[in-house]
């Protein structure tokens, strides 16, 4: 009977052991179910992140567009006022040496 009695309470012992394994495989599998719902929401945090990142740069990729196309404009209508500068220039020197304007001396 004693050993009958000694392998029952083995099993039982064995039991209570399979019984906690099971327990901390359990709350191990809680933990890493944890961990991966964490570094889901970092990598969706990272990806939002590199969107925006990406949205600023097109953005700035399209300011810096408009600027060369001001800076353009600007350059053209600095050239054109150059030409115009001169055109004048052109025409006063063309006047400054014409013939003489006649004076009228009026004789009271």
């Amino acid at each position: 009977w004693k050993g009958i009695r000694s392998q029952k309470s083995e099993l039982r012992s064995q039991k209570s052991e399979v019984r906690s394994q099971k327990s901390e495989v359990r709350s191990q599998k809680s933990e890493v179910g944890s961990q991966k719902s964490e570094v889901r929401s970092r990598k969706s945090e990272v990806r939002s992140r590199n969107s925006e990142v990406r949205s600023q740069k097109s953005e700035v990729r399209s300011q810096k567009s408009e600027l060369r196309s001001q800076k353009s404009e600007v350059r053209s209508q600095k050239s054109e006022v150059r030409s115009q500068k001169s055109e004048v220039r052109s025409r006063n020197s063309e006047v400054r040496s014409g013939p003489p304007r006649p004076s009228y001396n009026i004789i009271c």
